[in-house]
C-alpha cells in the first residue's frame, strides 16, 4: 500500500469506505474488482437512462484508463465527497440561509440565493474543487418548486442524508 493510499484512508472515515465500497460493488456489474466502461453502461442503464452518449461514459474513468480499482475509485470519492462536514455542521451551516420564518428548521432555503452564495465562495477560495456548474446540479437535485408561488426552495435535509447515508 503506497503513502497516498494510507492517507487517502486517514482522510475517510469508516463508514464513508463502507459506503464506497457499496457503491462500487454495484456498479462493478461482472464482480471482477474492477469497474469498466462496460460496468458504468450497465448501471446507468439498469437505473433507467439510456440516452447518455457513449464519450460521456468513458469520461467517468479517469486518464483514458480501461477501468479501474477500488483505491482509485475511492481516491474519485474523497475528491468529490470524502471532505464533506459531519451531518451537525452542515445543518447549523444551512441555517444561515433559513428563510426568516423558518428558524428551527433547514426546510426552507432559498435555491437561488444557497446558489449564489455558494458560487461567490467557490470564485474567492482557490482551494475548492468544484464548478459553478455543479454546485448549480447539486442544487437543482434537492429543489422542489411550489407549484403555487414559484419559489424553489433547497431541502438541506434531504441533501445531508443522502451524502451520509
Amino acid at each position: 500500500m503506497s503513502k497516498d493510499d494510507l492517507n487517502l484512508l486517514t482522510q475517510l472515515s469508516k463508514e464513508q469506505i463502507h459506503t464506497f465500497k457499496a457503491i462500487f460493488n454495484l456498479i462493478d456489474q461482472d464482480h471482477d474488482n474492477k469497474i469498466s466502461v462496460k460496468d458504468l453502461k450497465t448501471t446507468i442503464v439498469n437505473i433507467g437512462i439510456d440516452n447518455i452518449d457513449d464519450d460521456a461514459i468513458n469520461d467517468m474513468i479517469p486518464n483514458g484508463q480501461a477501468e479501474i480499482n477500488f483505491n482509485s475509485f475511492l481516491k474519485i470519492m474523497n475528491s468529490k465527497f470524502g471532505t464533506f462536514s459531519g451531518k451537525q455542521e452542515l445543518t447549523q451551516a444551512f441555517a444561515a440561509f433559513n428563510e426568516p420564518q423558518s428558524t428551527k428548521t433547514i426546510d426552507n432555503i432559498n435555491s437561488k440565493k444557497l446558489s449564489e452564495s455558494l458560487v461567490e465562495t467557490e470564485k474567492k477560495s482557490s482551494d475548492l474543487n468544484i464548478t459553478k456548474s455543479d454546485i448549480e446540479k447539486v442544487i437543482k437535485e434537492f429543489t422542489d418548486t411550489n407549484e403555487l408561488t414559484g419559489q424553489q426552495t433547497f431541502s438541506a435535509d434531504k441533501f445531508i442524508d443522502t451524502i451520509h447515508n
